[in-house]
């Protein structure tokens, strides 16, 4: 197939579904926004906690590693 007629029969079939492109279309977009606000939820969140901890102070803040009560 040329690409005139790959387009040709792209718009016909775009034109004979409608409703089936509109939601496809719909989907993308939705799906697309979703991800980006995940991403950006999760960088926020990490930017907000770091700056909580620097707030607080190196010297107080500490992590420890216990084990459960099963594993001892």
């Amino acid at each position: 197939m040329h690409i005139r007629e790959t387009v040709s029969v792209a718009i016909d079939a775009l034109r004979a579904n409608k409703l089936r492109a509109i939601l496809t279309s719909l989907g993308v977009i939705i799906g697309s926004a979703s991800i980006v606000l995940v991403v950006t939820v999760a960088l926020t969140s990490r930017k907000f906690v770091l700056s909580q901890i620097e707030a607080v102070g190196s010297n107080l803040v500490w992590v420890e590693r216990r084990a459960h009560a099963n594993n001892r």
